[in-house]
């Protein structure tokens, strides 16, 4: 926040009885008579050089002409010739802040400060200028003393909240957010209070908190019942790790209770007495976890799609109507891309091709980057296309892509961001579609296409989309077959030499706990066999996915040992991680789709069994592909058999190695997929 210079009358520095000619050159400044006031100003310093109160109203008056460094001289003078003068020191430093000299400015505070010691303009702009020179501490000790002076200023709790949640005291910005609010509520300090509960609250849910996020919406929602966003929250939340299937279940069935309790509010009245900011706020909202769970999610998602259309008709009605398709004979298809992260992830190693690879001839290719951040693989995208990078606010951006009036807009990963599934749910493009960046239906009447991969549907996969399903050729995209880095030994990663490594580094909170007894069952098989896992986002999450495993474990004589837990690996050595273990065993209900395809480049033998929707029948589909179905078990217990035989049997992992690495050709560096969405951008513009 910037300090306002004029948060305290300059005239007010005067003493009683300054000279008559300063006064009378201020009064002509406000006047507007800037030319009058210079005169006298002139004659009055030609007569009086060292005149304090003619240098203060010299220096207002360069301010006010943008001659900034005369005017912090002219000020730094008035302050040397009264240095008693808490008023002149205070205005040096509002101009020294103003020229970006936030450390002197917070040593000219300092010093009104000691003279005036009730100064709490002063003290609140000497808060200001100390965050900005990144004392944080003292920063906060400044504007506690202002808040002291003024306990009704709304200026001084806001700036006193934003630095204690730069320093990372977010609760304690809350506790005087929640607590200390005056009776008539600043539009500003309920918006910081919304704002940072949410991010505690958030915070609180992805630590596996789930109980503490709830109560935290809950408080939110209590203290302003518009508060739209706290209130999804409170009956939404899901955790990120399950104790049990039976916790599952029930986690499941709370959240269709809450959706169906959340739409019968939000009725017409209801939405008329809500701002359309206050719609806003809550319709930047993602229900990422529902998916993890590995059921038919269609009915849930399109209700889910309902209660964010109503909000967003309130929102951004000028974004909700249809657009007439255009006519596209003869000339370019204008596409664009619209995502968070186009960058080296899932996600971008998946579909930098559609962008780079679109023949330029035919497609005018936008990539709208939404938030977050960027990399080289951000750049090589972009060099193929232009690049518009929009992280405002949601209506600017919406307007943004409206304005440069794409035929066709493409988010890829819908589903994984709130700020993008809120732009999905506008209609800024005559045609619009999802990927399967995070593969489920998006719900969204807006959105009315699914790009998928065909060898990853069941046969009835139509049936599991409100979009129409779209399925492309082979793995969909041409994926780059990943560089392999030089090899690192067993050792390197803490790991045995002699063990046999059943590796399975998939996100934990894909890990469903229906895998947690096949994994007891083949570490109880196999006394040598430890069970290699990556850490979780959070530590909650790591915590209590563990807990759930080892009880499973225990339950079946495996000792908690024989789980390893790897930390975050750079790229490179996770693939080295992969080219030293023996088997990688793939989830139920979310198999892996990056994992998969790095696992067969590195040669490392899979066991999967197909799921029931896309997303549980990706490796499936890819070892399929690859002429690798004898690694498909029919059941858990033809699954655990084949696990324990690559681990055991030498000769026949090495040769499952050969075959994973010759098949590979089948999948990798694919031009076919991005030729057939070429196709199938045409096809949706011209139907």
């Amino acid at each position: 926040m910037s300090i306002d210079s004029h948060s305290r009358p300059p005239g007010k520095a005067m003493p009683p009885g300054a000279d008559e000619s300063a006064a009378t050159a201020l009064a002509l400044l406000r006047g507007g008579d800037r030319a009058g006031a210079a005169a006298m100003l002139q004659r009055l310093l030609a007569r009086q050089p060292d005149d304090p109160h003619a240098l203060h109203v010299m220096s207002l008056l360069l301010q006010a002409r943008g001659e900034l460094v005369a005017a912090v001289a002219h000020a730094a003078r008035a302050a040397r010739v009264a240095p008693g003068n808490p008023g002149l020191h205070y205005m040096h430093g509002n101009l020294l802040h103003d020229a970006g000299q936030p450390a002197e400015a917070a040593r000219a505070y300092a010093i009104a400060t000691r003279l005036k010691p009730d100064f709490f303009e002063a003290f609140n702009n000497l808060g200001l200028a100390l965050q900005d020179s990144g004392d944080l501490s003292a920063a906060a000790e400044a504007l506690h003393r202002a808040r002291a002076l003024r306990p009704d200023s709304t200026s001084a709790l806001a700036n006193l909240v934003g630095v204690l949640e730069q320093s990372g005291r977010a609760e304690e910005a809350y506790a005087l957010l929640a607590g200390t609010l005056p009776p008539v509520l600043d539009d500003r300090l309920q918006t910081l209070r919304s704002e940072i509960g949410d991010r505690l609250a958030r915070q609180s849910a992805l630590a596996n908190r789930t109980a503490e996020a709830v109560a935290r919406y809950r408080q939110l929602a209590a203290l302003d019942p518009a508060d739209w966003r706290a209130r999804i929250g409170a009956r939404l939340t899901l955790p990120a790790i399950h104790a049990s299937a039976a916790a599952q279940d029930a986690a499941r069935a709370a959240y269709g209770t809450g959706l169906d309790a959340l739409l019968a509010e939000l009725d017409e009245a209801t939405l008329a007495a809500l701002t359309p900011g206050d719609c806003l706020a809550a319709a930047v909202r993602d229900n990422f976890l529902l998916a993890y769970q590995g059921e038919d999610d269609r009915a849930l998602q399109a209700r889910y799609g309902t209660l964010m259309g109503r909000l967003l008709d309130r929102a951004l009605p000028e974004f909700r109507q249809p657009l007439a398709r255009p006519v596209v004979a003869g000339r370019p298809l204008r596409i664009g891309f619209a995502g968070c992260f186009f960058r080296d992830c899932t996600v971008g190693h998946y579909f930098a091709s559609w962008i780079t690879d679109l023949p330029g001839a035919d497609f005018e290719c936008t990539v709208y980057l939404l938030g977050g951040p960027e990399d080289e693989m951000t750049r090589t995208i972009c060099q193929r296309a232009r690049r518009v990078r929009l992280d405002g606010p949601l209506g600017e951006a919406a307007a943004a892509i409206r304005a440069d009036a794409p035929d066709l807009l493409v988010f890829p990963e819908l589903g994984m961001n709130g700020r993008t599934l809120a732009l999905a749910g506008l209609r800024l493009a005559p045609v619009q579609c999802a990927g399967w960046g995070h593969p489920v239906t998006s719900g969204l009447a807006t959105v009315d296409h699914y790009l998928s991969c065909a060898l990853m549907e069941p046969p009835e996969a139509a049936a599991h989309y409100t979009e129409n399903l779209c399925c492309l050729p082979g793995l969909g995209t041409r994926y780059a077959r990943p560089a392999m880095a030089s090899s690192r030994t067993r050792a390197s990663f803490g790991l045995p030499d002699d063990a046999h490594l059943y590796l399975m580094p998939h996100a934990l909170f894909k890990l469903h706990p229906e895998n947690d007894a096949t994994v007891a069952r083949i570490l109880a098989a196999d006394p040598h066999g430890l069970l290699v896992l990556c850490a979780g986002e959070t530590e909650g999450m790591t915590r209590d996915f563990l807990a759930r495993l080892h009880g499973v474990l225990g339950e079946n004589g495996v000792a908690p040992e024989r789980c390893r837990l790897q930390p975050y690996l750079a790229r490179g050595d996770y693939l080295a991680l992969n080219r030293v273990c023996d088997v990688l065993l793939d989830p139920t209900r979310w198999s892996g789709g990056n994992v998969t395809l790095d696992a067969i480049a590195s040669g490392l033998p899979i066991v999967t069994r197909w799921g029931r929707f896309m997303r549980g029948r990706q490796t499936a589909g890819l070892l399929r592909a690859i002429g690798c179905e004898f690694l498909i078990a029919d059941d858990e217990d033809a699954y655990v058999t084949l696990a324990l035989r690559l681990a055991g049997d030498t000769e026949l992992r090495a040769a499952t190695v050969r075959q994973l690495v010759e098949g590979a050709r089948a999948i990798f560096d694919d031009a076919e997929p991005v030729a057939a969405l070429a196709q199938s951008f045409r096809a949706m513009l011209t139907a």
